[in-house]
């Protein structure tokens, strides 16, 4: 059971048998110097002690014995990045933030018994840009280039290139310097997001109000150039007391409430920029709003584009491919290739039925293989396959 950490006091007579006790119970590791203590350890991947009545955490105990105290509130940092480790030379005293702090840069974190990689910048499946493009986009954005041309360039959403402008992502490309002049992101509370509620209805004022305030742009979107709130990076606008998203406060000063569960659509594209011309809106559900997206290229966090789609299909019709090559092929998890192939996602994508056929005949194959196979005797469904194709033979 684990033990809560606590104080340890190493009083200065008792240190020398201490010291026999630990050295009698630790392997050196030649390599790295690290003092691993002998057996195995707990399955949150620490070792524990009971030396000369101290009894705790393995490197707690073996910093006090070392430096004769070691405090309830303090947190003792592996520099060596083992937690198994008790040398004190590879020790030190901090609290919680340095420690996690430690993490962060060294990208270490611990599950199962097994030290993993924290997936950071351009090892992470979602990243869109590498490691040397970020420092490319700090010199850039320090020196006054607009947010705008950074996120055509490089093809990233505004948010995105905010993040990176105050350094709240890839911090761990950060100097110790750098971490002390650019502090972390804050957690705010999120506030309650109000709406138009369907019984409400708008008067003339509200009418006059919007319409002396509207502003047309040369392509025919109208918009509320001096209506933005920064919070939700969306224009608003008040009707009976409650804000609303400009496009659906116009939807409502022109043709009444909107039914519950529909949204505003935009025919033009443009709600992006917060068009607001009723001509230019539609009704339709959330998941409409998230196809026309797609179709306009503004899916954000898509990394697939429709001709990689095409390809995913026309590979894994050849019956050669299995899942987790695709997604190596595609830098995507196995979960987004299946989707894909399920026509969950990207469905908007014309297919040709030959290859749409084969792929369903074929993915029918494998689960009925996978089905009908003992269970001892599947150790990865995804990697064990008759039809798997060397890595070195995938190009994309």
């Amino acid at each position: 059971m684990p033990i809560k950490s606590k104080r340890i006091v190493c009083p200065p007579e008792l240190r020398d048998e201490a010291m026999a006790v630990i050295a009698s119970k630790r392997i050196i590791d030649p390599a790295s110097g690290c003092w691993i203590k002998i057996g195995r350890p707990s399955p949150d991947g620490y070792s524990y002690i009971h030396v000369c009545g101290m009894r705790g955490l393995w490197h707690r105990v073996c910093y006090a014995v070392c430096h004769g105290l070691c405090q309830e509130d303090s947190v003792i940092d592996h520099l060596c990045n083992n937690r198994r480790c008790g040398n004190p030379a590879h020790l030190a005293s901090g609290t919680s933030a340095d420690n996690m702090r430690s993490i962060a840069i060294n990208g270490t974190h611990w599950t199962k018994n097994r030290r993993w990689l924290i997936p950071h910048g351009e090892s992470h499946t979602q990243s869109k840009i590498s490691n040397s493009e970020v420092i490319k986009i700090w010199s850039r954005l320090d020196t006054g280039t607009p947010h705008r041309v950074i996120e055509d360039e490089y093809s990233v959403s505004q948010t995105t290139v905010v993040w990176l402008a105050k350094r709240y992502s890839y911090r761990h490309l950060l100097t110790e310097t750098e971490i002390g002049i650019w502090p972390p992101r804050k957690k705010y509370h999120s506030r309650k997001r109000t709406s138009v509620s369907s019984d409400v209805q708008p008067n003339e004022k509200d009418r006059s109000r919007f319409s002396k305030r509207l502003r047309t742009l040369p392509n025919g979107c109208k918009v509320l150039p001096k209506l933005h709130d920064q919070s939700r990076n969306a224009a608003m606008f008040s009707i009976g007391g409650k804000n609303s998203v400009v496009a659906r406060a116009a939807w409502i000063l022109e043709y009444g409430p909107i039914t519950p569960g529909l949204v505003v659509r935009h025919k033009c594209h443009n709600g992006h920029n917060h068009c607001c011309n009723v001509e230019h809106l539609i009704l339709g559900t959330s998941k409409d709003n998230s196809h026309d997206m797609t179709v306009a290229g503004r899916g954000g966090k898509t990394k697939l584009t429709k001709d990689d789609v095409v390809k995913a299909f026309s590979m894994y019709a050849t019956g050669e491919f299995i899942l987790k090559q695709l997604a190596d092929v595609f830098h995507v998890t196995c979960a987004t290739i299946s989707k894909v192939l399920r026509r969950d996602t990207h469905a908007h994508v014309v297919i040709d039925h030959t290859i749409e056929n084969a792929v369903k005949s074929i993915r029918h194959q494998r689960q009925i293989s996978h089905s009908s196979t003992p269970r001892t005797e599947i150790s990865d469904s995804r990697c064990d396959s008759p039809f798997v194709a060397p890595l070195s033979s995938i190009v994309r």
